[in-house]
């Protein structure tokens, strides 16, 4: 099998960005030759260029090329700060607003919306959020589904936290169903979809790495379009808002913290 040339790798540049969002530069070329041999292995296609077709044509193997290449790096609790804010000052000023609405974006195989449905039931447990998470990757998405994880993978989780798992076996520990009923999980393309309701929080952290400038805007102007009014985002807390135009519509109040003012 040849090499993945740089008009090929192009092909891939343009349907990625477009079909998604992802923004891959050129210094990528060797990453994405790597992941996408794997699979070219697996269906037993000699080129990349066979591949290409098959990805452009196929929506399903659009979404396996998209597991492929997409790093679903996180875990329980991450930034912890984020949800000591979420309860100490964010639930106090919702919590009397009726069923409070979250969505956690980009929210990979689940560490996220638990730790917030956690945070929450352990802050108020008379309150049952509405949560929503979506990611792009299908196999995230299943794994999400499952709410079982290995010791290693619920390492972070804060001691008085490990009450709302189960040891499932020798290997597993589970999330308790309360919890894991309160989260809706849907595959969904931050890109080009969005649950069709307003939430009083957003999640979307660490997402933005793999867009390219303009992208972001769109996402973020998206993001703040699904905001109520004085509703929080939550992005990476080194991530940072620099656009004009969002933040007219986003004001900043801690670092990853922003809250929709317009």
């Amino acid at each position: 099998m040849n090499e993945l040339s740089k008009e090929e790798f192009a092909l891939f540049q343009h349907l990625l960005l477009n079909k998604a969002g992802l923004f891959f530069e050129p210094s990528k070329l060797n990453l994405l030759q790597n992941r996408i041999t794997k699979r070219l292995k697996k269906l037993k296609i000699n080129s990349f260029a066979k591949y290409y077709k098959l990805v452009k044509n196929s929506d399903k193997e659009f979404l396996e090329l998209l597991d492929l290449i997409t790093t679903k790096e996180t875990f329980f609790f991450r930034e912890e700060f984020h949800f000591d804010y979420l309860v100490n000052e964010i639930l106090p000023k919702v919590k009397n607003t009726g069923q409070i609405r979250i969505w956690s974006a980009g929210c990979a195989t689940g560490e996220e919306p638990y730790s917030i449905a956690i945070a929450i039931d352990s802050a108020l447990q008379n309150v049952k959020p509405f949560i929503i998470a979506t990611d792009i990757s299908k196999s995230a998405i299943e794994k999400a589904k499952e709410g079982k994880y290995t010791e290693k993978e619920i390492k972070d989780v804060p001691q008085k936290f490990l009450k709302y798992f189960r040891k499932e076996d020798e290997k597993f520990y589970k999330i308790l169903p309360r919890i894991r009923s309160q989260i809706t999980f849907q595959i969904q393309n931050l890109l080009h979809e969005s649950p069709p309701l307003n939430f009083h929080i957003i999640f979307c952290r660490n997402v933005m790495i793999y867009f390219d400038r303009e992208i972001k805007r769109k996402i973020l102007l998206k993001l703040a379009q699904k905001l109520v009014k004085e509703g929080f985002l939550f992005i990476g807390s080194c991530e940072t808002i620099i656009d004009p135009l969002v933040k007219e519509i986003l004001k900043y109040v801690k670092p990853g913290i922003y809250q929709k003012w317009k």
